[in-house]
């Protein structure tokens, strides 16, 4: 079977095993069309130019995690609720409890202090990093669909 061209003098010649003949005999095999629903075109990456400095972009996400605990229009998770203060108390415990209690043992009791508050900091960097990608989700949906 042959097919007119979109280039003149060539002509495409489509085989029974789906390859495209073209006049110069290269063979280019022919791709299957893309699922429904792909993306053809991945999103350009952003500019450098554009991206913050680090310090300007914590400073924007923590005022980000202030608006959102003063935000009535959004509710904080529940395990954001009662970790936040139950992480503050265990680093004030952390503290008495290695500085004041037991600073007998002078070389083991500020390592595991500063451990201690180490892995408290990660558990809640983590958990504020959750709940304000949930609150940018929460305040793109109101800007779309939301009341002014």
């Amino acid at each position: 079977m042959t097919e007119p061209s979109d280039h003149p003098g060539r002509v495409r010649v489509v085989s029974s095993a789906l390859a495209l003949h073209t006049a110069d005999d290269a063979v280019v095999p022919e791709q299957d069309p893309p699922p429904v629903g792909a993306v053809l075109h991945p999103p350009a990456p952003s500019d450098p130019a554009l991206r913050q400095w680090f310090v300007v972009q914590a400073w924007s996400e923590v005022q980000l995690a202030v608006r959102m605990y003063f935000d009535s229009r959004y509710r904080i998770s529940r395990t954001t609720q009662f970790l936040t203060p139950v992480i503050l108390g265990l680093f004030v415990f952390n503290y008495f409890v290695f500085s004041m209690w037991l600073p007998v043992i002078p070389i083991i009791s500020p390592i595991v202090e500063r451990v201690g508050c180490v892995l408290l900091g990660v558990l809640a960097y983590k958990l504020l990093v959750r709940e304000l990608a949930r609150y940018r989700d929460v305040l793109d949906y109101l800007s779309r669909y939301g009341h002014r």
